[in-house]
């Protein structure tokens, strides 16, 4: 963020000072408070990074899980490559895999349903179908409501594991 910062902090020099109007310098007796002017934009300037660096963060940085951690333990569990996770590929367990994926990012991460798409290469209507039907199978197949638990259980040991470190 270090740079972020440093070009925010140039882009608000780059701004005229009050004092100093149609490129003329300013007097010799406006340029102390023309230097407090800009310690007092940098100050301000600064805050506003802080904030903004804190927004997107989010709250909690290390409090909730990723899309890209569940993507990880699914792919463990079931013994498949991420990189299958993001195949357009229909066939076998592989579309069901997915759809667990899906659902555990949204049950379990705080993402919307575009985001958690952008993780999978997905619209947010592919996610919201596959959540869906997890959600309505996961009551009648206790198999899926097995792995699903197992995974779940799997990721919060991995959530207590970093907010310990």
């Amino acid at each position: 963020m270090d740079a972020f910062r440093q070009s925010m902090l140039r882009a608000q020099m780059g701004k005229p000072l009050p004092g100093d109007m149609q490129g003329r310098s300013p007097k010799a007796a406006d340029r102390a408070s023309d230097m407090v002017t800009i310690g007092a934009r940098f100050a301000a300037l600064d805050r506003k990074l802080d904030t903004l660096i804190k927004m997107l963060k989010g709250p909690g940085t290390n409090h909730h899980l990723l899309p890209a951690d569940v993507r990880h333990v699914v792919a463990l569990f079931f013994g498949v490559s991420e990189e299958d996770l993001d195949r357009n590929v229909r066939v076998g367990d592989m579309a069901r895999i997915r759809q667990i994926a899906f659902y555990l990012c949204r049950t379990r991460t705080p993402r919307s349903l575009t985001e958690i798409g952008r993780a999978f290469g997905r619209d947010h209507t592919t996610i919201r179908h596959g959540v869906r039907r997890i959600a309505k199978l996961r009551k009648t197949d206790i198999p899926l409501d097995d792995d699903l638990r197992k995974l779940e259980t799997q990721l919060t040991e991995m959530l207590a594991r970093r907010m310990a470190a």
